[in-house]
């Protein structure tokens, strides 16, 4: 009402006219993002960066002169010159051994270093093409690499202890594979494993991949070779592999199969497993440490005793083991087979490709009495899925372990994998170890070098060789024939027979029905592996950890 218009803006009742009004046949959004980063055109919005990031450019050839430039200190550091904080001024990772702690505390040696002048050239000199002023180039790799995780406290760097990574880093600038700069940073020559395999657990395929110099005199294997000079015995690179520049060893592994030795006289019948306990006096389990229930005199009785070590499984506990581990098959939900988790837990469904039970196979053990070999039978089996939880593979092996033995039922580890809560046990981390990766999507892409090193009907290629040699020889011989994984199996049996069944009958005797009961669990089974009760399986279990407390690098801890 009584309202005309002038200009297309009206001025009636307080209402004057605007002097937002575009121009003609342009919007009120153009004429703002013109004022907001000062013109239309290239140059205006590249000076309004440039003044956003630290203020105004200079414009004349003196004030560029005098302005902070981007410079490199000793070691190739990059600095801005302006005294602030730089991204490069981090400290290197607290478990490498470019910390000086590091090295007192395991008594490590570096090479001699270059003299303080030629410091700042280091880094352009020091992998160059010996007779040729042209640099070796930086090429990402995968490497696949066999070790024994006895001495070591697992996969990952660890402030304090002496890990895999560390050595596989230590090795590479040994070699001058990666430059001092470098050394301590990882994620500076873009290192990822597939796995995060914890202390005590062994493996024979860890696919690591890390961008690296590669001398052009040398081929791969020759690179193999020299990395192998720098490590320890236990720890064997079997093949160094060309690979894309956007490869990562974590994200592209499709699938993994890790195997676990099973001693067959975990499944000595119930009955006179209490009578072969009695003989040596360890049938009371109170005032008995939790993390070590048997004396080393108990243990060494024990692996004597004939009749309990020479054990061989019978035919129908065989295949009531395989029932249960086929159980697990599929899609399900393990949150019964991990900790800190529950059934609403996405990360809890997980999918198992297979679980298979081998042949029994027969190895040697000496004995203290005359020197005398024994003769004990394990069961290998093999779990093939994506991925895998905290403690998910030893929690399986003992659960399958225990319906075999009659310890629990099948229907107890069905409801196992529905929404209910229960405890389990936890087997012991000497009969695990990693066995293959697999990466068919990235071999898929058409790659000039597949990563497949299980080549069914063809030759075998010369990695496979060593990876077969540093199975039989290394990884099957510390699990099969030395005393230490016996004592570990020993006093996991003992926790299994008397703590479990006394917390069994205790619960039994409130509900005779309860299946829960059957398979509760003492919580310090999970910590029967030398008092370390965060054994895992894989990468997945490490990043389960780190999104609860605080990242100690991911990826679960195989």
């Amino acid at each position: 009402k009584g309202i005309t218009e002038s200009k297309g803006i009206t001025e009636s009742k307080g209402i004057t006219e605007s002097k937002e009004r575009p121009e003609e046949g342009k919007g009120h959004n153009t004429r703002k993002r013109k004022q907001q980063f000062g013109g239309s055109n290239k140059k205006d919005k590249i000076q309004w960066w440039k003044d956003r990031r630290g203020g105004k450019s200079p414009g004349s050839k003196e004030e560029r002169e005098k302005a902070p430039k981007r410079v490199r200190k000793g070691g190739g550091i990059k600095d801005w010159g302006d005294g602030g904080p730089n991204a490069d001024d981090r400290e290197p990772n607290p478990g490498s051994y470019a910390r000086q702690e590091q090295r007192d505390l395991f008594s490590i040696q570096l090479p001699p270093s270059e003299p303080q002048s030629e410091s700042a050239a280091n880094d352009t000199q020091q992998h160059e093409a010996p007779g040729s002023g042209t640099k070796d180039p930086k090429r990402k790799v995968a490497l696949l690499i066999a070790f024994v995780g006895t001495a070591y406290g697992g996969m990952q760097m660890n402030e304090s202890q002496r890990t895999i990574q560390a050595e596989l880093e230590l090795a590479l600038y040994k070699a001058k594979l990666i430059v001092k700069s470098n050394f301590g940073y990882p994620y500076k020559y873009a290192w990822s494993n597939s796995a995060r395999t914890d202390r005590g657990v062994h493996s024979c395929a860890q696919v690591c991949s890390c961008k690296i110099i590669l001398p052009s005199n040398k081929t791969t294997d020759d690179v193999r070779q020299l990395i192998n000079q720098h490590l320890p015995d236990d720890i064997r690179i079997l093949d160094v592999v060309r690979t894309t520049r956007n490869f990562c060893a974590r994200t592209s592994r499709g699938r993994v199969r890790y195997q676990y030795m099973l001693p067959s006289y975990l499944l000595f019948p119930r009955e006179s497993l209490k009578d072969t306990f009695e003989q040596v006096g360890c049938t009371d389990a109170q005032n008995r440490p939790p993390r070590d229930p048997l004396t080393d005199h108990e243990t060494s009785c024990l692996q004597q005793n004939r009749k309990f070590m020479e054990y061989r499984a019978l035919p129908e506990q065989l295949q009531s083991l395989r029932d249960a581990l086929q159980s697990f098959q599929g899609t399900n939900t393990f949150h019964n087979y991990t900790r800190g988790l529950s059934h609403k837990d996405a990360s809890a469904s997980r999918y198992i490709v297979s679980f298979t039970v081998g042949e029994p196979v027969l190895s040697p053990i000496s004995t203290s009495v005359n020197d005398t070999k024994m003769q004990v039978e394990w069961v290998p089996t093999q779990v093939v899925g994506q991925s895998f939880l905290l403690n998910q593979i030893r929690k399986m092996i003992s659960m399958a372990v225990d319906v075999a033995r009659g310890f629990a039922t099948m229907d107890s580890l069905k409801e196992s994998l529905s929404n209910c809560k229960m405890k389990t046990g936890t087997a012991p981390a000497e009969g695990l170890f990693l066995d293959m990766s697999y990466y068919d999507g990235y071999n898929n892409r058409g790659v000039s070098e597949p990563l497949d090193w299980v080549r069914n009907g063809q030759d075998e290629t010369p990695a496979m060789q060593r990876w077969k040699k540093f199975k039989e020889e290394q990884v099957m011989n510390k699990i099969t024939q030395e005393g230490f994984s016996h004592e570990q199996f020993l006093k996991y049996l003992f926790i299994q027979e008397f703590i479990f069944d006394k917390e069994r009958s205790i619960e039994d005797g409130h509900n005779e029905d309860d299946h829960t009961a059957v398979i509760s669990a003492n919580a310090e089974t999970a910590t029967l592996n030398n008092g370390d009760s965060n054994k895992g399986d894989d990468d997945e279990s490490r990043s389960q950890n780190a999104n609860k407390t605080e990242q100690s690098e991911t990826q679960p801890s195989a």
